[in-house]
């Protein structure tokens, strides 16, 4: 069982997970903090703003849920489904989102300082303005991902995919690029030298 709270305390329900989709459908500001919900099915729900830390959300299914301005801070979300989920200005701070498919999800302005993001799928997410230092992205698929302005200073992408990638204003101070793949990304205005390896071929140097 769960107990879901808001965060100024107020008990909102104690459900079964099994049914914590209906339950939290459209409740903002719930307070789930270091909850158990291990394959939970969450698609579509209403989560802004809403206490997750330390939240165990192993390969639930939150497929187009909002979260925005929610806190995430150390969850687990391994193998968790995220597909075109709104994450805009989440706090995700030492997360680990390992194997993660957040395909086509909106983390504009998302904080995922220290966040483990090794083999997960970001196709096409939108992460302008993010902040990833220091996070973990080895073999993780960003093609045709928005990193405008994204701030990846000592992050590391070893073995990462970012072909068609915009990475304008990006900082990549002290990133770890090498075996990447940068196949037609926009590197225009980008801060920093990153650490790479030879360059695949068509890929800018």
């Amino acid at each position: 069982m769960v107990s879901i709270y808001r965060t100024d305390g107020e008990l909102i329900a104690v459900v079964d997970v099994e049914t914590i989709r209906d339950a939290i459908m459209t409740l903002d500001r719930a307070n789930l903090n270091r909850a158990n919900l291990i394959g939970a099915d969450l698609e579509g729900v209403n989560l802004d703003g809403a206490n997750l830390n330390g939240a165990s959300l192993i390969g639930a299914s939150l497929n187009r849920a909002s979260l925005i301005e929610a806190s995430l801070i150390e969850a687990s979300l391994i193998g968790a489904s995220l597909i075109e989920a709104s994450l805009i200005e989440a706090n995700l701070i030492g997360a680990d989102l390992e194997g993660v498919n957040l395909d086509g999800a909106d983390l504009d302005g998302a904080s995922l300082i220290g966040a483990s993001l090794n083999r997960a799928s970001l196709i096409g997410a939108n992460l302008e303005g993010a902040s990833l230092i220091g996070a973990s992205l080895i073999e993780a698929s960003l093609d045709g991902a928005n990193l405008i302005g994204a701030n990846l200073n000592r992050a590391n992408l070893n073995g990462a995919s970012l072909i068609g990638a915009s990475l304008n204003r990006a900082s990549l101070i002290g990133a770890n690029l090498i075996g990447a793949s940068l196949v037609g990304a926009n590197l225009i205005g980008h801060r920093g030298k990153p650490h790479r390896g030879k360059p695949h071929r068509g890929e800018p140097k």
